[in-house]
């Protein structure tokens, strides 16, 4: 299914995939990540918070489940 969504991507989106742990939400981004063309491997950021892709796009995978400081996200940009 992310993969499928990926063609309706464009250069600049942003978009927001809220669920439960174990959701489904990176297996997700795997997909839209594949439809993008990116070839390597794709981890969830729960540890490293932000992980980056080079794919046609570039994706910025952000996990905010342990922060709940929503200030904090706003200055980080």
């Amino acid at each position: 299914m992310g993969e499928k969504f990926a063609h309706f991507i464009q250069r600049g989106d942003v978009y927001a995939f809220i669920g439960e742990l174990a959701s489904g939400k990176t297996t997700f981004i795997k997909g839209i990540l594949k439809g993008l063309e990116f070839c390597r491997q794709v981890t969830s950021p729960t540890f490293t918070l932000v992980n980056e892709y080079d794919a046609k796009y570039p994706v910025i995978h952000v996990d905010c489940y342990r922060e709940k400081d929503l200030e904090r996200w706003v200055r980080l940009g």
